[in-house]
């Protein structure tokens, strides 16, 4: 929980918050600065008042998310599923549109 993590220099990096990294091996989750606005966010992603990035609030109006987003039935903006690159503006990448190709990295043991 956020409250599990230590509010270290809130005056310059914000409250830290309880996160799942990108990529866990265990589940456990790590404390790391929260967001203080929109810029701090993904693509797609909006600030909350609690500090953490989440899906950004749409309208099924075009526009209202970014290229490769689309406005889901829940009224927030999700990644366009896709099959092939030439549905997306780049790349369709495990079902899902970017901007740009993954990358393989190689994982430390």
């Amino acid at each position: 929980m956020d409250s599990d993590c230590a509010i270290s220099d809130a005056a310059t990096r914000g409250p830290l918050v309880c996160v799942l990294p990108p990529c866990p091996c265990d589940n456990e989750k790590l404390c790391q600065p929260g967001c203080s606005g929109n810029a701090d966010c993904d693509l797609g992603m909006s600030c909350g008042s609690d500090h953490h990035c989440a899906p950004s609030a749409c309208t099924p109006t075009a526009g209202s998310c970014p290229l490769d987003f689309t406005c889901a039935s829940d009224g927030f903006c999700a990644r366009k599923s896709c099959a092939t690159d030439a549905e997306c503006s780049d790349a369709c990448v495990l079902g899902l549109c970017y901007s740009s190709p993954g990358t393989c990295v190689a994982l430390e043991v």
